[in-house]
Formats: C-alpha cells, sequence, structure tokens
C-alpha cells in the first residue's frame, strides 16, 4: 500500500475532517509526485518534493519519506543534508539500518562551517583529494562554494584542509567552523608579527 494511502487512513481515523485539510491533501499529493519520482530515480525531483514537503506546517511526515529524501541527498552528494534527514527518521522511530547509516558518516565525516565576512571568493584546497567517490563529492561541493559564496555548511571526509592561507584539520565527528572574517585575519597577524619580533635580551 503506498504511503499517501497509509497517511490518509490514519488522518480519516485521527484528527476531525475539518481539521488541516488543505494541508494533509497537499502532503498526500506531493508524497504521491516524490515516490514516483524516486521509482525513476530522478533524485533532483525527489529533493525538490521534499523541501515542499518540509514547509508545509501542522502535517504529521511519514518515517519513510524522510529515508527516501536521505537517499536522494546522498545520490546528489550532499553529505550533510542525508544526516540531518536519516535524524528526522530516527526521531519518529530508530531501527539498525538508520543508526548504521548514521555511525558510518559520523565515522568517515565531520560538520563544517566555513565563513568569509565579508563574504568573497578563497580557494579551498584539501592536502590530499579523497579517492572514495562520495568523500570527493562532498570536498568539490565546499571548493565550489567558498569559490562563489565565501560560505560553506556541510560535511567534510576528515583530513587537512588550506583555505586563504591558514591551515585547519577536520576529524571525524567533531564539529569544525573557521572564521577567516577580516578581523581574525588582522588579529592573526597580528600574532605572527608578534611572534616573528625578537625579543631584548637582558645581560
Amino acid at each position: 500500500m503506498a504511503l499517501h494511502t497509509l497517511l490518509l487512513i490514519s488522518l480519516l481515523g485521527g484528527a476531525p475532517a475539518w481539521a488541516g485539510t488543505h494541508e494533509e491533501g497537499e502532503l498526500a499529493r506531493i508524497i504521491d509526485d516524490l515516490e514516483s519520482l524516486a521509482e525513476r530515480q530522478v533524485w533532483n525531483g525527489v529533493n525538490r518534493r521534499y523541501e515542499q514537503i518540509m514547509a508545509l506546517e501542522g502535517v504529521s511526515i511519514p518515517r519513510d519519506i524522510h529515508l527516501t529524501a536521505a537517499l536522494a541527498a546522498r545520490s546528489l552528494g550532499d553529505m550533510h543534508q542525508t544526516y540531518l534527514r536519516l535524524e528526522r527518521a530516527a526521531e519518529l522511530q530508530r531501527s539498525e539500518e538508520i543508526d548504521s547509516w548514521m555511525r558510518e558518516i559520523q565515522e568517515e565525516y565531520a560538520r563544517v562551517e566555513l565563513v568569509l565576512e565579508p563574504a568573497r571568493s578563497v580557494a579551498l584546497e584539501a592536502e590530499v583529494m579523497p579517492f572514495a567517490p562520495d568523500q570527493r563529492q562532498q570536498v568539490e561541493r565546499a571548493i565550489a562554494a567558498m569559490k562563489q559564496d565565501g560560505y560553506f555548511l556541510g560535511m567534510l571526509p576528515e583530513g587537512i584542509y588550506f583555505m586563504g592561507g591558514e591551515r585547519f584539520e577536520v576529524i571525524s565527528g567533531v564539529d569544525t567552523r573557521v572564521d577567516l572574517s577580516l578581523k581574525e585575519l588582522r588579529l592573526q597577524k597580528r600574532r605572527k608579527d608578534d611572534e616573528a619580533e625578537p625579543g631584548i635580551e637582558i645581560q
């Protein structure tokens, strides 16, 4: 039985007929479309439908929809959204499959926020580019975001990275934030200048 059919059955047996009928009807319609797109593996379409679903108010989203959306995000190379959607599914009902998937992501990636203020293009580089396609995709997404917007919020595989002349390390399972605002860059330069300045030796 289709997910949207199960949803409508539960609604008929629960909330009053007048409660949220427009939103619930819209949810059922979008779920039907999302499932059709998922069967054909049209992941961009699944992703758009899921975003429409998340914008609806006062509706209960089935757990399997979050899981399908997580699969879409992974297929599109967005591990951050993959993890967020798995978390939403786990909040409704945990399973060994979900826990295993989340552990796998935690062991290989970390949440990363890279900030440039004011926003400007900057080169981001990995000391060693990952070989695994999924991990390489995450690095390429971050590189493109920093080049275009000077901002990235997502996940990166563990490793050493360079941005704007600064070196930083990403450790799996540990959130990382790198702020290269003009103020912070000035402070870093001042600290380096102070360290380089020779001290006075007292005889």
